[in-house]
């Protein structure tokens, strides 16, 4: 909220020199970032001067000459500091990530019981009523010892971890995402897959090798005619809980377009999993996948 009411303020104020500024700080020499903080008719640095700027450096880097490099490491790290990085960081119980202005906080009693199987926590029994609504949240949210932590795109600047915050009425408190703030929204029945080795991205489409698959139905666009026009679909089944457009088969589709990423999914399954091994060696000898591929 911070950065966003100084990216406003900035540009309110100062038009293009403040939208440099608030875009991408470093587009800006040192001597024109801090002439917002210099007074020329005194020489001296204003009482705004940040603290991570010191007034000897405010002083060394404006009364340097014009033909001169304005430069100095101080200026430079505190430039690179004000560049936005509103990112999805927090890390929801539920597995998704969120970002920092959105998150809403969470009673964390119930979810530290969920998350800690061993341990017995002293809890009211009005509080401990609701425990069902916590139950399908994520049993890997608190990582492991020597676990590596959540990256955004494979980024180790971008990190995305559990989060807490202290409030004036509930106190100490875990952040979730919006998706998950109320108990309507918690109870639902949540699929959590595991987590993925490697870079946190998956394939566009669903593994192909495996016991079961999600197989979607084929729809295509619309198609006109002379009187009227035509939605080609091959099946779609609508009922009161919502419209299905896929089927759960123990047949998996091999005649996708390979990826990389669907490649280097299955490669990890079957380098471990030693029951998809055998599939894949039961499908080679059915002749639905190549020797090839084992």
């Amino acid at each position: 909220t911070n950065e966003i009411n100084s990216y406003h303020d900035n540009v309110r104020s100062d038009g293009l020199v403040g939208l440099l500024r608030a875009y991408d700080p470093g587009r800006l020499s040192h001597k024109k970032f801090l002439k917002q903080y210099w007074n020329p008719e005194t020489r001296q640095p204003k009482y705004n001067l940040p603290e991570e700027i010191s007034q000897d450096v405010c002083r060394y880097v404006m009364e340097k000459p014009e033909e001169d490099i304005s430069y100095h490491q101080d200026v430079e790290d505190y430039v690179r500091s004000l560049r936005p990085t509103n990112l999805p960081t927090v890390r929801c119980p539920w597995g998704c990530g969120e970002f920092p202005h959105r998150a809403r906080p969470c009673n964390p009693t119930l979810l530290i019981q969920i998350q800690l199987r061993k341990v017995q926590l002293n809890i009211i029994p009005k509080t401990l009523a609701e425990i069902h609504q916590y139950e399908t949240s994520r049993l890997d949210y608190i990582r492991q010892q020597g676990e590596g932590e959540d990256m955004i795109l494979g980024n180790r600047n971008w990190l995305c971890l559990p989060t807490v915050c202290l409030t004036a009425n509930e106190g100490f408190c875990i952040m979730t995402c919006r998706f998950h703030s109320t108990n309507s929204e918690r109870k639902r029945v949540h699929v959590h897959p595991p987590r993925s080795h490697g870079l946190p991205l998956s394939s566009v489409n669903c593994d192909k090798l495996a016991p079961v698959a999600m197989i979607p139905r084929t729809c295509r666009s619309i198609r006109g005619g002379k009187y009227n026009v035509t939605s080609l679909m091959q099946t779609g089944h609508a009922s009161f809980s919502g419209v299905d457009f896929c089927n759960v088969q123990t047949e998996g589709r091999f005649d996708w377009t390979p990826s990389v990423m669907s490649d280097r999914s299955e490669a990890l399954s079957l380098a471990g999993r030693p029951d998809i091994f055998a599939l894949a060696q039961l499908k080679a000898q059915e002749g639905n996948i190549t020797q090839g591929m084992l």
